[in-house]
């Protein structure tokens, strides 16, 4: 990967040097697992569970998808996630709701970015 792929990573919010380190510096094993984010049914299956008010499933949901994001190096995913369990873990129903909307926005810049990124 180069130092231009790396800063346009950077620039859109991915730590992507913690993420390789992660990766055993194995840019074609991040990629694969970058690129294949968006088929990942953990994010649906959160929302789908918190739609339906099943809390213990949501939180659960949410915790893998904290694990998957932040070993991506998605930050603004990781940290929505973070926050929102926080809020669905204490009950607090409209402030989740509110963390989702931040939540899905971001969701939605990282998706848009991986399925336009030549990378």
């Amino acid at each position: 990967m180069t130092e231009e792929n790396r800063n346009t990573f950077r620039k859109n919010g991915i730590d992507i040097d913690t993420a390789l380190a992660r990766f055993a510096e194995n840019d074609g094993l991040y990629l694969k697992y970058f690129h294949s984010f968006p088929d990942d049914r953990t994010y649906k299956n959160f929302i789908n569970s918190f739609k339906a008010d099943k809390l213990w499933q949501s939180q659960n949901m949410l915790i893998t998808f904290i694990a998957i994001v932040g070993n991506l190096g998605f930050n603004d995913l990781y940290n929505d996630s973070r926050d929102l369990l926080r809020k669905v873990k204490s009950n607090s129903v409209s402030d989740a709701i509110i963390a989702i909307e931040k939540l899905k926005q971001d969701y939605s810049n990282i998706i848009n970015f991986i399925k336009s990124s030549d990378i």
